[in-house]
């Protein structure tokens, strides 16, 4: 061993030391265990003490015991969580923080695996994913101009057009309204929405606009929303109708609050089937709506984030004959269709600019 190693039990990685007492613990475990068993056997066994008296339950200190804490909010309060890699204890914290978990239908009906130690840090929190936006241009770095020209057939329907349908992340959208442009009330930024989803659409046979659920108050994503607005008080919310005003023209503050976003995607939902002339479906945390008569599988989710439901409502259009193609800026969206490459068909594609 060299010189400068720590002297005593570390961890490999993190070159923590083990206190005195967990590292006892750990190397008498076996004559501890040794132990227990002889007097197991000359108390129960041999002697006259009952062999099904209550036992009292060796407690042992693990690796685990070095670990940090962190205090993670939840519905009942401020919790304390020591850090590990159990499946179980972070759905516990989920299902107590946020979404209506039915932990009796996860646990009969899903394995826990391991949680993959790549994403984990050594101390146990999770890795932070700063870089995953790199992931883009790699994948635009394998591809050689010949390969970019050997283009997949389109798929036609009986009739010999092509068939394509467009997924849309609804509030990427609205950035790219909002962001070009300053609206006096919501009347304006709808109709201009209207537009863009339909200069969008005009070369498919249709396209479905997919909206982010903001219905929950104790969302996983807080803890970062309160980061943003650096220790002020939530935004109002607002109503969102057409003559709802936008004070100074700035969208952005305006959609500050989870409340107004809310009701945002309701309204451009409601105006999206109502005014746009190409085939649209939309789907929302209310309703999943069309301008015109079609079946549409993934109803009305409780799922928190638009990604997930995107590449849902694709797998689906795929089925329907669709060649598919994705709107999104978002790179979570694009390791997800990576994944759903065989569901999605050969001939998908990722739209992620804005022009």
């Amino acid at each position: 061993m060299e010189e400068d190693a720590p002297q005593g039990m570390f961890k490999l990685i993190s070159k923590e030391r083990i206190s005195t007492a967990v590292q006892e613990s750990i190397l008498g475990l076996e004559e501890r265990g040794t132990k227990a068993l002889g007097e197991f056997v000359s108390e129960r066994v041999c002697g006259e003490k009952n062999l099904w008296d209550r036992m009292t339950k060796s407690k042992y200190i693990s690796w685990e015991s070095s670990s940090r804490k962190m205090q993670i909010k939840s519905k009942i309060g401020m919790l304390s969580l020591r850090a590990t890699t159990s499946t179980m204890a972070r759905l516990l914290i989920i299902a107590r923080s946020m979404r209506g978990v039915d932990l009796q239908d996860v646990i009969g009906q899903y394995e826990f695996t391991t949680v993959n130690q790549t994403v984990m840090e050594p101390d146990g929190s999770v890795h932070p994913t700063h870089d995953k936006s790199d992931i883009m241009h790699m994948l635009e770095d394998l591809v050689t101009p010949d390969d970019a020209q050997q283009l997949p057939p389109q798929t036609m329907n009986e009739v010999g057009q092509s068939e394509k349908c467009i997924i849309i992340d609804g509030m990427a959208a609205v950035v790219d309204v909002y962001s070009v442009q300053s609206f006096e009330n919501c009347k304006d930024l709808a109709d201009e929405y209207v537009n863009l989803i339909e200069a969008k659409a005009k070369k498919y046979s249709q396209a479905r606009v997919i909206f982010y659920n903001y219905s929950y108050t104790e969302s996983l994503k807080e803890p970062t929303r309160e980061l943003r607005r650096g220790g002020k008080a939530p935004a109002k919310g607002y109503i969102v109708e057409d003559a709802t005003k936008i004070k100074n023209g700035n969208t952005k503050v305006f959609l500050a609050s989870a409340e107004t976003k809310d009701s945002l995607t309701k309204y451009l939902a409601q105006v999206l089937v109502r005014k746009c002339c190409v085939h649209v479906i939309t789907a929302t945390r209310f309703s999943v709506l069309s301008n015109r008569t079609c079946s549409v599988f993934p109803g009305v989710s409780t799922q928190e984030e638009a990604d997930t439901l995107l590449i849902w409502h694709a797998v689906d259009a795929h089925r329907a004959g669709f060649t598919v193609h994705i709107y999104s800026q978002d790179t979570d969206v694009l390791l997800l269709a990576l994944r759903r490459v065989p569901e999605l068909g050969s001939e998908a594609a990722m739209l992620m600019k804005c022009s």
